[in-house]
């Protein structure tokens, strides 16, 4: 005779709880817990040009191949906030988008797919009163972990460019004050970003900063606390280094070539993703590496040849990252 609904309902739940004791009947607190897997990309997209244009269409298609769950932006132009605000819907993605900057128009911005718990954006004031540094402000989305309900704070940062002193300088000041924010932001962060520089001429000349060069922005303020470490200690020519200094670790990514390049038309290396989670693979994506084995798991079909040229002067870097809550 078959048992009733009732029966087999309590028999289902025993099963359960026999399943989370051990045999002594104490709750198993060794149990794999929830892990998230977790895309992300860096990429300066050297603006995304207007409305229907092939370079909005040509970003778009190598954004939807890579099928992160966040996207950090760089130099995104005046004017084109409504373009990439109408991107970010269509493809279903929270976006965050400074406003202003200290300095220039162009912006650094962050979109996910994932839920987001909070927002937050880094401007020399908001880091240290009475500062005005930064290149470009720093937006930061605390997202949530769709499976392990943990959460996880991403920055995107683009640092001063060039080769002068004044350069130089400022680009050191740029990392040292982002970091000070993603120090703020807890164990689990991702820093991505356009450093401009690379990590293997580390430090920079003149390998210590210990006053400021001539020919800054008439606007420039440097604060206090950072006025204070030069008159003291210094403060070393690397902007890498305050983020190494909390524990992040650069991720390693190369083509699928082996070229290490993230703007092919100079060959340098400058986008990087740092972090503390486990990551488990690295790529920079060249739509002309479509054909080579090895690839990172993509989405939908291969882009064109050209594609990732006509988008942007730079190469997306895309690393996959674990987020568990052991």
């Amino acid at each position: 005779m078959r048992g009733s609904p009732a029966a087999g309902y309590w028999a289902a739940m025993l099963l359960i709880l026999l399943a989370c004791t051990d045999p002594s009947g104490v709750p198993d607190d060794t149990a794999a817990q929830p892990i998230d897997a977790l895309r992300v990309v860096t990429w300066n997209v050297e603006s995304l040009g207007g409305s229907g244009s092939e370079e909005l269409d040509d970003t778009r298609a190598v954004l939807e191949r890579l099928d992160a769950d966040v996207y950090g932006l760089n130099e995104i132009d005046t004017g084109e906030d409504s373009t990439l605000q109408e991107l970010a819907d269509s493809m279903g993605y929270t976006l965050l988008l400074p406003d202003d900057n200290d300095f220039g128009g162009i912006r650094n911005a962050v979109m996910t797919r994932w839920e987001v718990a909070s927002s937050s954006i880094h401007s020399s004031e908001s880091l240290y009163p009475g500062a005005k540094e930064l290149t470009r402000w720093a937006p930061e989305l605390r997202v949530i972990g769709p499976e392990s309900g943990e959460e996880v704070s991403i920055f995107s940062v683009h640092l001063k460019s060039g080769y002068d002193d004044t350069d130089i300088f400022r680009r050191t000041i740029d990392g040292v004050r982002v970091a000070q924010g993603s120090a703020q932001a807890g164990s689990k962060v991702v820093v991505l970003g356009d450093f401009n520089a690379e990590i293997t001429d580390m430090p920079d000349d003149p390998g210590t900063w210990t006053r400021a060069p001539g020919g800054l922005p008439s606007t420039y303020e440097l604060g206090d606390d950072l006025q204070d470490r030069m008159d003291g200690e210094g403060i070393l020519s690397d902007p890498f280094q305050p983020f190494l200094d909390q524990g992040l670790i650069l991720l390693e990514a190369s083509q699928l070539d082996g070229d290490l390049g993230t703007r092919p038309r100079s060959g340098r290396r400058i986008d990087y993703v740092l972090t503390g989670l486990p990551s488990t693979g690295t790529q920079i994506f060249d739509c002309m590496d479509e054909h080579l084995e090895g690839s990172l798991p993509l989405a939908g079909e291969s882009v064109g040849r050209g594609q990732c040229e006509d988008a942007s002067d730079h190469l997306p870097v895309i690393a996959d990252l674990r987020l568990s809550t052991d």
